[in-house]
């Protein structure tokens, strides 16, 4: 076991609930010195956005299929090789069924100026004129090879430029029941507990209905494989992961008779974020099951991560904050006249930290989300010099800053070293989750 989550998988989870990138109302200016104190948010929660309160989705009678961005690629030259020998596919466009052809063995696709091309590796060429989106449905329920890797469903192609020379999108869209088994096997450890993969079955499955209803209509993917939604590894034979999602099968967090995007991520320290917090200010994060608030403490001191520390030199810290803001769209808002202090200016009420403020020689100030700062202090660097989570203190010595955290990820939700020690010490899913998500039900939406 390392110091990561399963194969790094920190959960920092950012649905779109937060948007993208800094922005300058996550960003406040200010002309005061340092603070006195560290106040504490009580009750973990910010007020939320004065928006209409988004409704968070009833429960369906039947199995979802979700849509999953696993692969982007960009230029002309893309080219991807695509199924197994003797494997019959359907391939055509995506918008209408009875203009599709068989293809037999493997193929591979490339996208051009006119509309996509389809060469059969064996011989034989199929062109689809247009910048219609692509479906690619195998004859049987068999899985799709790509690139090394096996994925359940249709794949259905995006080119983003109808020049042919943009970014194309690879979406699978696969039946929820199929899908969740290749995120616990990428999620979870292979030896952890089976109330763990349970528990963890039940969450994700919840996060991945809500962020299905989330952009049903909004973009043509739901979710992506990796860290801004859940990890995915496609098709798995993993049988604690199968055996966890079919026991759960069917089966959503709720809260008010509505579905709970149930965040998680690797370690929460025992110092607990609310989503609003750690997610976005929307509405749908604003109820009591993903609030900071737990029965007891978080079993997860056993975390390769539960502490850890790392070094910036001022220099660093300098670079980072102003190549952040350049990405932003705010070039030199961020410029630095010699690093003086970073502090932390807020705490939830569990001693998470929320917001740091940075003083330059100058006297200049700012203050930004703790989230934040760590997205700037990690770009560009290596997995073992990164910050595991935005939870951290900062001291300053001579020439580096001694930064020092608690904690993998967000920490909103279930905590997965800390649902483990729960599953080891004989605690069942149920319970589990009553513990991460107070006030929730688990109720069963399909079988």
């Amino acid at each position: 076991m390392d110091d990561r989550p399963r194969k790094h998988v920190d959960m920092d989870r950012r649905s779109m609930l937060r948007g993208l990138g800094w922005s300058v109302g996550s960003i406040l200016l200010c002309s005061c010195g340092g603070p006195s104190g560290t106040p504490a948010r009580v009750g973990g929660s910010k007020q939320p956005i004065n928006v209409p309160a988004p409704v968070r989705p009833v429960p369906p009678a039947s199995e979802p299929v979700v849509r999953v961005r696993f692969s982007r690629g960009t230029g002309s030259s893309q080219e991807s090789v695509i199924g197994m020998p003797g494997q019959w596919t359907w391939i055509g466009p995506a918008d209408d069924e009875h203009d599709r052809r068989l293809v037999r063995g493997r193929f591979t696709v490339k996208a051009g100026p006119r509309g996509w091309r389809i060469t059969q590796l064996h011989g034989g060429v199929l062109e689809v004129p247009g910048a219609r989106p692509l479906s690619i449905t195998p004859m049987q329920e068999q899985p799709l090879h790509w690139n090394g890797s096996t994925w359940p469903g249709s794949i259905i192609l995006h080119r983003m430029s109808s020049e042919g020379d943009g970014t194309i999108d690879y979406v699978s869209h696969v039946p929820m029941e199929t899908y969740l088994p290749g995120v616990l096997s990428r999620e979870l450890y292979d030896d952890w507990h089976r109330s763990t993969h349970e528990s963890l079955a039940v969450a994700a499955r919840s996060f991945a209905l809500f962020e299905s209803w989330f952009w049903s209509d909004r973009r043509h993917f739901d979710l992506v494989a990796g860290e801004a939604s859940q990890a995915w590894v496609g098709t798995t034979g993993h049988r604690p992961s199968l055996e966890a999602v079919q026991a759960t099968r069917g089966q959503l967090l709720m809260y008010a008779g509505r579905v709970i995007p149930a965040y998680y991520s690797s370690c929460c320290g025992d110092q607990p974020s609310s989503a609003i917090d750690a997610i976005g200010d929307n509405p749908a994060n604003d109820i009591p099951p993903l609030g900071s608030a737990r029965s007891g403490s978080c079993p997860c001191q056993w975390s390769p991560t539960w502490s850890w520390q790392r070094t910036r030199t001022h220099a660093e810290v300098s670079r980072d904050l102003a190549e952040q803001a350049r990405r932003a769209g705010l070039p030199g808002r961020f410029d630095l006249d010699n690093l003086h202090a970073i502090s932390i200016s807020e705490r939830n009420a569990n001693g998470r930290s929320l917001s740091v403020q940075v003083t330059d020689r100058s006297g200049r100030t700012f203050t930004m989300d703790a989230s934040r700062l760590r997205s700037a202090f990690n770009t560009s660097r290596k997995r073992s010099d990164q910050l595991p989570s935005g939870n951290c203190s900062y001291r300053m010595l001579d020439r580096t800053v001694l930064i020092q955290g608690r904690g993998h990820g967000h920490g909103a939700g279930l905590c997965q070293y800390g649902a483990e020690a729960q599953a080891r010490s004989g605690m069942s899913m149920q319970r589990i989750l009553a513990f991460y998500y107070p006030q929730s039900s688990i109720e069963q939406a399909w079988t």
